[in-house]
């Protein structure tokens, strides 16, 4: 019995040295299991390194970049044998707005996230230094240029035509304004936009013509023939369209036999008013429709009813004036 367990502990030591080795050998292989390759990134430095914790804030103080207090941890794959882990740390912004200035800690974003961020609102137009969709991911600035609109009324005045038309009533070579043109207006409504100073658009919100222009009327005298008694036609100047009465010899001297112009009355002489025809003009008188009224005849007296359109033709007797009375006559003025 003796010999037999001697031989039993001299068989254990030989054995005990393999079986440590191989128990080493598990633990080793246990703890290579373990292990995680992880890799921290902050901003773009990264550190890679290996760990036997699971747990993200405990790996990343044992990091090259120790967590502050306000850092975001992002990580990839925590059960995995590589892990990345993303710091987010904040930094400043300094955003120029409205004549104001708003410093922000940020965590990153995009130019728009972060006006947002700060409640400093964005209007259609407005533009910053930087693309709104832009990303900040470190310290910078971001101005912001509001879009100014400015309306503005502009009025412009619309030419008038004028219209010529040919008149027999006209002297001839002069003209006459039959009616006065008028300048039209229209009014256009512009948005103005700035981006501060700068004019960067003008649109147009309302264009209207609120006033029509007037056509300027001018007739210009372009004489003419008529066919009289003595002649197949004579040229006249203008003609006029008058009221015609009578007169003969004055009753005992009271209206005188004597012109305006110091020439006895007699046929052919009438009276008028000077500035429709002027007294020494020569004319040649019809009834409307082409029959001789009076014929030839010389403006050679005035009468205090003769106003205007109106004509006093001589006639020899007092029957002759009586019978004639008023009419409508056409009165032909004749060049000199």
């Amino acid at each position: 019995m003796f010999t037999k367990s001697k031989e039993a502990k001299k068989q254990a030591r030989r054995l005990a040295p393999a079986a440590l080795a191989a128990l080493t050998l598990c633990l080793v292989a246990l703890l290579a299991l373990q292990v995680r390759t992880v890799t921290i990134t902050l901003d773009q430095e990264s550190d890679t390194f290996a760990t036997l914790s699971q747990d993200p804030l405990v790996i990343a103080q044992n990091s090259a970049f120790p967590p502050e207090e306000t850092d975001l941890l992002q990580v990839s794959s925590p059960g995995g044998r590589l892990i990345d882990i993303l710091i987010h740390r904040r930094f400043p912004v300094t955003i120029h707005a409205d004549g104001e200035t708003v410093e922000l800690m940020t965590y990153g974003g995009t130019v728009r996230e972060l006006l947002a961020q700060a409640d400093v609102p964005v209007y259609e137009g407005d533009a910053a230094d930087l693309s709104f969709d832009a990303r900040l991911v470190r310290a910078g600035e971001i101005t912001l240029t509001r879009m100014r609109r400015v309306t503005e009324v502009i009025e412009t005045e619309i030419p008038y035509s004028v219209q010529r038309v040919a008149s027999l009533s006209v002297p001839e070579g002069e003209m006459v304004e039959r009616q006065a043109g008028q300048t039209g207006l229209q009014r256009t409504v512009m948005e103005n936009r700035y981006l501060g100073d700068t004019l960067v658009e003008s649109v147009v919100l309302s264009d209207e013509r609120v006033k029509e222009p007037v056509t300027a009327v001018v007739a210009y005298g372009t004489g003419g023939t008529v066919a009289t008694a003595r002649s197949a036609t004579t040229r006249f100047s203008h003609v006029l369209d008058m009221t015609a009465t009578a007169y003969t010899y004055g009753d005992g001297g009271q209206w005188g036999d004597i012109t305006a112009t110091g020439k006895a009355v007699a046929v052919g002489y009438v009276a008028v008013d000077p500035r429709v025809i002027p007294l020494g003009s020569r004319l040649y008188i019809t009834y409307p429709n082409g029959g001789v009224c009076y014929g030839f005849a010389v403006a050679e007296d005035t009468g205090g009813a003769i106003k205007g359109n109106r004509i006093d033709l001589f006639f020899e007797n007092r029957d002759d004036a009586l019978q004639f009375g008023r009419r409508k006559v056409k009165v032909y003025v004749l060049h000199e």
